[in-house]
Formats: structure tokens, sequence, C-alpha cells
């Protein structure tokens, strides 16, 4: 297939240039004559698709490699990506196989996103900057991985601060010695509340089950994720009056 202004051997040899192990000058300059062959045709179609598997390709290779060998955090400091990951995190990118993979495959394209996006702004790589695309792209997956784990360690709070919480509110419920709940009642009315749940946005539906389970507005902003304490109190309120089953169990509180 000719593409307008290259050929399929032109292609190939300038997509080979940009991840031969040669360096200086002529490495720079054929990553400038293939970047401008993308730009042309808007960073899409034959040509993009090349280099695109290509990229992948390799960045996955390299980033392996440093995952299994616990060299990451390192490579983190040499690139200045300076939030490391922790000893914890080090080990389980080692040792979990599964974790690491996901971190890996969702790194490498988010950070395929960020160049496509940056090169079409023309707010992305640059001959002149220095670097060659193969090691801009490799910095721009360690950004991407930074920012993985930093989501990581947002779940791993929100979960802790939902345990709290439960703990916390189970400890604060009244004794009752003389009052034993009937485990069928109980599940009957869990299933029926289900039910009623997935009716709901997954937003409400995280209210209304934190305040089923006793958790104030408090506790269901930290563990949701809600804008304030006041969002939380609005929006029950609201829900109390407009939908007739959470007024019942408002009434309940």
């Amino acid at each position: 297939m000719q593409l307008e202004g290259i050929s399929d051997a032109e292609l190939d040899m300038l997509t080979t240039v940009v991840f031969e192990r040669a360096c200086g000058v002529n490495r720079l300059a054929g990553d400038a004559a293939l970047f401008a062959t993308l730009k042309e045709s808007g960073f899409a179609g034959p040509a993009w698709g090349k280099f695109r598997h290509a990229l992948i390709e390799y960045a996955i290779g390299v980033l392996d490699a440093w995952m299994r060998s616990g060299h990451l955090p390192e490579m983190f400091r040499l690139n200045e990506v300076w939030s490391v990951p922790s000893q914890r995190e080090s080990e389980r990118i080692v040792y979990d196989a599964e974790f690491r993979t996901s971190l890996l495959d969702t790194a490498v394209m988010d950070a395929l996103y960020s160049f496509r996006r940056r090169a079409l702004d023309g707010t992305g790589w640059r001959a002149d900057g220095g670097a060659t695309l193969t090691t801009y792209f490799i910095v721009a997956c360690l950004h991407a991985v930074s920012n993985e784990l930093a989501k990581h360690r947002r779940m791993e709070e929100r979960k802790h601060k939902a345990h709290k919480a439960a703990l916390r509110q189970e400890s604060d419920r009244p004794r009752q010695d003389h009052h034993v709940a009937d485990p069928s009642q109980e599940a009957i009315d869990n299933v029926i509340l289900q039910q009623y749940l997935s009716e709901l946005s997954p937003r409400d539906r995280n209210i209304v089950w934190g305040k089923a389970n006793g958790y104030s507005n408090r506790e269901i902003a930290e563990i949701y994720g809600e804008r304030s304490v006041r969002a939380v109190e609005h929006r029950w309120s609201t829900l109390t009056k407009s939908v007739d089953w959470i007024g019942r169990l408002a009434g309940k509180e």
C-alpha cells in the first residue's frame, strides 16, 4: 500500500530507525522524519498504526523487564519521576503477575493516548528537545505508572476508611442484650433493600446504603468520595422527600 509521499519500504526503514540502538544526530534525524510523516497523516491511518504497534511492543518489553527485576524505583529516580513506589508496592509489582500486567497495560495505553493528544496539540515530542522518541515515550510511561499507583493508593485508602467507619459504627451502637434479631427476617429485608437500591443511580445507591447501615453523613462523604458533608445532607433530604420508600427508611433512623 502506497502512502502519500512515502512508500511502505521507506516507512519500514524510518520505523526501524526509531527502535534501533544507534544514538546521536542520525537517530534524532530519523525520529524527526518519522514524526513529520505521522503528523502529516494526523497520527491516524496505516502509518500511525504501524508506529503505535512498535511503540507499545517496545515500551512493554522495557517496562516489564524493569518491573520483574525490581529496578522500577531506580528508573523512577533516574528519570525524575519523584513519586517512587513504596517498598510494599515494589514487592507486589515483582511478585504479583496479575497486578504487574494490569499496571503495565493501563500505563502504556494511557501514555500512548497522551502521546497522540499532545502531538496533535503541538505540545508533544520535539526533535530539539534532546530526547529520542522512545526515551520520551518511556518517560511518559513511567509517569503513567506513577499515576496508576496513586489511584491504587487512593482506592486502598477508601477501603481502609470504609472498614474503620463500619467498625466505629458497630462499636457506637447500644447493646441490646434482651433482643435477638431474626436472621431470616434480616435476610428478607436485605434482599428487598437490594432490589430497591438497584433502581437508583450509583451515587444515590451509595448514600442510601450508607444510611441504611447507620453511617453518618461525614462517613458517607469520606467512604464514597462525595464533595462535602453538606452535599450528602442535601441529596439525602431530597431523596427522602421524593422517593416514598426512602422516606420510610429515614423515619426508622
